[in-house]
């Protein structure tokens, strides 16, 4: 590991405290090491010399083939693949981690279904309700608790959860199975080294290997330009955090207000707020000025600070998460997850159905996220400019920004070295006959990181870190991490004030003042911060904006409503060493290849150009794109299906050689994002029918592709498909050897898959993920139907802009970058003028 790697991207760190009592950890130890149990190779008949033909099985009908093929074996000792079988969950210390885990990372009232759930384990009647029949012994006591029963009993316990009709045992099982198997793969000692990797074939990139090393000697581009407050309210006694926030401010550049009735003279009277303890205090708060403040520093908010600055204003931008600078970055993955990402990696919706991932760091998404670079779809243009009547989206102001965008980011389409798993996909789509296109991306051709969702270490994916946030800050722009906005500030017009500008144009009811934001010290210190703003920028993504807006007092019935999320679902496949491509899965550049799906003119996905003259009348039909996702073994281990103990460490023996394709789905069905009582943010999101119809079509498509490509076996992450064995033929012509099964075995195998679509019972066993948020505050031309009008600022408070995906009319149905940073470019035009004007047009 680079000696300087940031502390936090490091391994070693201990696990977070958590409630659990003693029995409650007994039974979590017993269900952590039914997933990954101790494996005796001698016993089961499972030794690598004693491998049989395709398709022989073991004990427990398991597979002992799985070895064959997997050529990086042949690298390990014997003694340390007994090593990786014999290890269970207890011996790597899964079980004080999983607890700490899910005491830092879920929600009170989840906490409390679990410790309700380990109470019941840990006894013998609560066991026998949780389980029924399966928890039974054979022999007098007839009840035993759940850490008393056999592996073989625990597993049949946990399957019967996962394949319940109750979604909350479904619920249960996905928690437990998903932490469980995402610890041991990922959690990494003080050396940044995991004792499975070497079974699995797994590494992850050295300091002095080429997605490593830097382009350029400073790879710290925003270095002296960011004011990290955690440490700032750290650095003082705790009664002395605001004074010690204040001197920071201040040797920093930014406007400091001294005292309260300065402060009340530039935000002005936000009584109505109060109730929040709003009330300022200058012994003990702190109160910044400026004229525009950014909340969020990714795609949205990056670009909105850049125009911003370059116009001479001064500008400041929040950011609740920290900066990491190319050096700091580790590249693994459980520390990166926990730092990088909105609450570690880990947010679902209300229903556990779906799982929510979105950049929590300084850049945003655009530091994390996998280099595409598609250009708002034309179809997508003539729906928002025509059925949303908004005309930027047919202007060429709109395709002037695009374009704009792309000569920032250098976006090209081309990769000098396509991987692994990009070249299955272009493979099998070439012999079926299936379109396949590049993808364009904010990189060079020959930028190959496989690791760029940890961050990009060699700086060559042109994050808003190194883009348009290095543009802000050389025009004087401040950024301002580790301070979580709360709250924006905003009050009422003075109707006498106004009545002479009220005549000449419409008036919106109140106005915006800048934000409150909290800041805790990482040494459990706190402060409270105040920025006073002419113009309000919440840029803090479609899961984020419209909590903030709604904890402001907004009223608007459309903040939080149409919230898309591009669901995705994924296929995998296996391929022996010798067969199909060359590579691994974690190694080369991430995204290079796509393919469409369910479009019925050609014309739909074209997302080389801005213009709409060519599109049909067919642009409502359900669209999808293929393409290939990067899973690192602990996100590979919390998404694969799991059948045993041992079945599970033989597939993550093939790991390295296991391809996926994604589905992603342009969602025609929407969510909401709400507050509950508690006033705790949810998320709700009914995967609607039409969507599910064209999810598996997409599904269906990425089978017959990896099928095509060469694959040995095939299958999903549904709970319960166990996959499809591809018996060869001699190779055929100069592809893949030809599969005798791809006629009656296969179309049985996709007719069962589809029936997952169609049943509403089996639907959720579908497991779903989203990286992509959108609409859940979108733009229109009446606050009647939207949050936010043309310009992107509030129907109700003058002054206070949206600039992120949130303001989508609907899905874009691809990778949204670059619309966000378009449409953001158009609203700062927008911020510019009213700035200037002190007024909305």
């Amino acid at each position: 590991m680079s000696p300087g790697v940031h502390p936090l991207l490091k391994g070693g760190r201990p696990p977070h405290s958590h409630g659990f009592s003693q029995q409650q950890m007994e039974a979590l130890a017993a269900v952590c090491d039914t997933f990954v149990p101790s494996v005796d190779l001698t016993t089961r008949g499972n030794q690598l010399a004693t491998a049989g033909p395709l398709g022989s099985c073991g004990e427990n009908g398991d597979h002992v083939d799985d070895y064959a093929g997997v050529e990086h074996l042949a690298k390990v000792s014997h003694d340390q693949i007994d090593a990786f079988y014999r290890l269970s969950a207890s011996d790597a210390g899964v079980p004080l981690e999983v607890a700490g885990l899910m005491y830092e990372i879920m929600k009170p009232k989840v906490v409390g279904l679990l410790n309700l759930v380990l109470w019941l384990l840990s006894t013998s009647f609560g066991t026998f309700l949780l389980s029924g029949r399966n928890g039974l012994g054979s022999t007098f006591p007839w009840f035993h608790k759940f850490s008393a029963l056999s592996q073989e009993r625990r597993e049949r316990i946990l399957i019967s959860w996962a394949q319940s009709s109750l979604s909350i045992f479904q619920a249960v099982y996905k928690v437990f199975k998903g932490l469980t198997q995402f610890v041991f793969y990922s959690k990494v000692d003080a050396n940044g080294w995991n004792p499975t990797w070497s079974a699995i074939g797994y590494h992850p990139p050295d300091a002095e290997s080429s997605e490593s090393l830097p382009l350029e000697p400073t790879a710290r581009p925003l270095d002296n330009k960011v004011l990290n407050l955690r440490s700032a309210v750290a650095a003082g006694n705790r009664p002395d955090a605001s004074q010690s926030l204040r001197s920071a401010l201040s040797n920093f550049g930014c406007s400091v207000l001294d005292n309260s009735h300065e402060f009340l003279e530039k935000i002005g009277n936000f009584s109505d707020q109060k109730q929040h303890n709003l009330t300022y205090n200058s012994a003990t708060d702190v109160a910044i000025e400026c004229d525009a403040v950014v909340v969020g520093s990714g795609a949205g908010g990056g670009v909105a600070a850049a125009v911003l600055a370059k116009a001479g204003y001064k500008v400041v931008v929040l950011e609740k998460g920290q900066y990491f600078a190319r050096q700091d970055l580790s590249l693994l993955e459980s520390p990166s997850l926990r730092e990088m990402y909105e609450n570690g990696g880990s947010i679902a919706t209300s229903d556990g159905r779906l799982s929510l991932i979105a950049g929590a760091t300084l850049g945003g998404g655009t530091a994390v996220n996998w280099s595409a670079s598609f250009h708002t779809p034309p179809h997508v243009l003539r729906e928002w400019s025509e059925e949303h009547e908004l005309s930027l989206f047919a202007s060429d102001e709109y395709a002037q920004a695009m374009e704009t965008m792309c000569k920032r980011l250098s976006v090209q389409p081309n990769c000098n070295k396509e991987n692994f798993q990009n070249s299955v996909l272009r493979e099998g789509c070439t012999k079926l006959g299936y379109e396949v296109d590049n993808i364009p991306r904010n990189a060079a051709a020959d930028h190959h990181c496989g690791h760029c969702s940890l961050g990009c270490r060699n700086g060559g994916k042109q994050a808003t870190t190194e883009t348009w946030l290095v543009d802000a800050t050389s025009h004087g722009a401040v950024i301002l991490t580790g301070c979580k906005a709360e709250m924006v500030l905003h009050e009422s017009y003075n109707v006498e004030s106004s009545a002479a500008s009220s005549k000449k144009r419409k008036m919106k009811p109140r106005k915006a003042k800048g934000v409150f934001a909290k800041i805790d010290g990482s040494n459990g210190a706190t402060a409270r911060l105040f920025i006073s703003a002419k113009a309000t920028v919440v840029a803090c993504g479609s899961l984020s904006t419209p909590s903030l807006l709604l904890r402001s007092g907004l009223k608007n019935s459309n903040i939080g409503k149409h919230l898309h999320l591009h669901p995705v679902t994924m296929a995998w496949s296996y391929f022996p060493q010798s067969t199909g491509p060359n590579g691994t899965n974690f190694e080369g550049t991430i995204m290079s290849s796509y393919s469409k799906v369910v479009s019925n003119n050609h014309h739909e996905y074209d997302t080389t150009t801005a213009t709409n003259k060519s599109l049909s009348q067919s642009a409502d039909h359900g669209t999808a794109l293929l393409e290939v996702p990067i899973l690192y073994p602990g996100m590979f281990a919390g998404r694969l299906s799991w059948r045993s103990g041992s079945e599970f460490k033989n597939r993550m023996c093939r790991y390295s050689r296991t391809a996926h394709i994604l589905v992603l789905t342009r969602d025609k069905g929407s969510g909401t994002v709400r507050l509950d009582k508690d006033g705790e943010v949810e998320y709700d999101y009914p995967f609607a029918k039409q969507d599910a119809i064209t999810m598996a079509e997409g599904l269906e498509k990425a089978l017959r592709v990896l099928i095509a490509a060469g694959a040995v076996e095939v299958g999903t992450h549904i709970v319960g498909d166990e996959g499809l064995r591809i018996i060869r033929t001699a190779a055929t012509g100069g592809g893949a050897a030809a599969a005798s099964s791809e006629d009656d075995d296969v179309e049985e195998y996709l007719k069962r898959i589809r029936a997952y679509f169609t049943d509403p019972r089996r639907l959720p066993r579908v497991p779903l993920d989203s990286a992509h948020q959108m609409g859940s505050c979108r733009m229109g031309i009446d606050p009647m139907t939207s949050a936010v009008d043309p310009q992107g600022e509030t129907w109700e408070v003058e002054g206070l802009f949206v600039a992120d995906a949130s303001v989508f009319p609907s899905a874009t149905g691809v990778n949204p970058m670059v619309s966000v940073q378009s449409i953001a470019y158009c609203t700062a035009q927008s911020l510019v003028r009213f700035i200037k004007y002190g007024h909305s047009e």
